[in-house]
């Protein structure tokens, strides 16, 4: 019965355009003529046959409907997408009809038609034309209804205006039905929004187990980070996958659509607020200057060229190994608006003639050396490469910064270089000593070393890895879902 329903709303859906405003023109007239039936039947307690009601009533009835709803736009409505304001749209349209026409059957009058039809007609069409529309949306929407159970059952976290315009956004979906709202506020829980309860999130762990709840989506775009972050730690233990709106900035350009819901960003994982960097500070040693990057086309050295770019040197040199990963770089900042002067450089710094030439050519004033073998792994299993490159590499670099007037040289080194327990990490505190000594026999450089810690979503670090396995879990059907689980 479902499938040959389902079935039958397809082929309606499949008809040719006209054909549909033609069918809904027909329906929204025979309504008309039910409304005048029904003025009839409530005005003289009787039932009256249509061929006992005056025919030019009734041609006057419809031509007005039919020429107000036309007009109106009304037909350009897709029925089994409206909402509030589709509702809205063909009230005003039937208030429109009403007057035009209420006043001549109360100021003019038709044989044997009593006036108070023209305030009653009116008033049931009304009632009979929006129950229809809802009708339809209802049935052209019933094949959403047929895979409830495949889809996403849902929570909202926030009953606020985001957590509205989100439940709005997700009405139509097939893949995402929402089940309640959660919401810290008392004041608020036990009550109904538009048939669905707000619960309290205290209780999640055991609302997730009786609702079969898959997934929470954060609907509160103006809370602290400590306090998402608390909320985040409150849904370990229910395990559901949890994504979250735009920040309040990005709300403010527009309304919330279903396709503005994202993964948790990685710095909101961050136990702090991230600190923004001194930009009068970097703009002494960028602006107006010809900068290199070397590894531009890495996590860190692509970072570093974005933020670089923003601050306008006058020259900015790439300078890279992996051919694919220089193009990228050198693309994604030339389609930024910009006064600076790109410059890709494919090249290694193992090669000290090729750096040498750069230097020389270019002259830049300031360095950013970060060019490395980062993966402990692989390095332990590639000793040899991992020295040349980190360590030679840095020594080359340095060298030709010294011969070609180099005005500051800082070195990306790592936290693992401190008191070195691995290949990649002595490399690296090799490459800072030597940095060390060529600053403690010349100072017309300098030289600079900043450590990093683990770089959260860079390439290789932890949280992608993470991501990549919790996907491959899902796909498994296996128990863990929710990233939140690992944090």
């Amino acid at each position: 019965m479902a499938i040959s329903h389902l079935n039958f709303i397809k082929h309606i859906l499949n008809f040719p355009l006209l054909f549909k405003k033609l069918i809904a023109l027909s329906i929204d007239m025979s309504l008309c003529l039910l409304a005048i039936w029904l003025a009839f039947y409530l005005r003289l307690g009787q039932v009256v046959n249509l061929s006992e009601i005056s025919f030019s009533l009734i041609m006057f009835s419809t031509f007005t409907a039919s020429l107000v709803f036309i007009t109106s736009g009304l037909y350009q409505e897709i029925f089994r997408f409206s909402g509030m304001k589709a509702l809205v749209h063909v009230s005003s349209s039937v208030l429109i009809y009403g007057f035009l026409f209420a006043v001549p059957v109360i100021f003019v009058g038709f044989d044997g038609v009593p006036r108070t039809i023209g305030l009653l007609q009116p008033l049931l069409f009304l009632i009979l034309i929006n129950f229809s529309r809802l009708l339809m949306r209802q049935l052209l929407t019933y094949r959403n209804g047929l895979k409830n159970k495949e889809q996403k059952r849902s929570f909202i976290y926030g009953a606020g205006a985001a957590g509205q315009q989100l439940r709005n956004a997700m009405e139509n979906s097939t893949e995402n039905k929402v089940i309640g709202y959660l919401d810290d506020d008392r004041r608020l829980q036990g009550r109904l929004i538009n048939g669905i309860p707000i619960l309290d999130p205290s209780d999640l762990i055991n609302l997730v187990s009786s609702y079969q709840i898959d997934a929470v989506y954060l609907a509160m775009p103006q809370i602290t980070r400590k306090r998402r972050n608390e909320i985040l730690e409150s849904m370990k233990e229910a395990r559901v996958f949890v994504q979250t709106l735009p920040s309040l900035a990005d709300l403010a350009k527009g309304k919330v659509t279903f396709s503005d819901i994202r993964e948790l960003d990685i710095n909101e994982l961050l136990g702090r607020d991230s600190v923004k960097p001194e930009e009068f500070l970097l703009a002494k040693l960028i602006t107006n200057k010809t900068v290199l990057v070397t590894g531009a086309g890495g996590s860190i050295g692509g970072e570093l060229c974005r933020q670089i770019i923003l601050l306008n040197p006058k020259k900015l040199l790439l300078l890279e190994h992996n051919e694919f990963a220089l193009y990228e770089i050198h693309q994604e900042l030339d389609s930024k608006e910009h006064p600076a002067e790109l410059i890709p450089l494919l090249a290694s710094v193992q090669d000290e003639a090729r750096l040498t030439e750069i230097m020389s050519t270019w002259k830049p004033q300031t360095v950013y050396h970060a060019a490395a073998y980062k993966h402990v792994p692989l390095v332990e299993h590639n000793m040899s490469e991992g020295v040349k490159n980190n360590v030679l590499g840095t020594l080359f670099l340095a060298r030709a910064a010294l011969l070609h007037s180099t005005h500051n040289f800082v070195l990306v080194s790592t936290d693992k270089a401190v008191r070195p327990t691995n290949i990649m990490g002595a490399s690296k505190r090799l490459a800072e000593m030597i940095l060390q000594a060529l600053a403690a026999n010349d100072s017309s450089v300098n030289f600079s070393i900043v450590r990093f810690g683990n770089v959260l979503g860079s390439s290789g670090s932890v949280v992608p890895k993470f991501r990549q396995q919790i996907k491959m879990e899902a796909q498994l059907q296996l128990p863990i879902r929710t990233l939140t689980g690992f944090l």
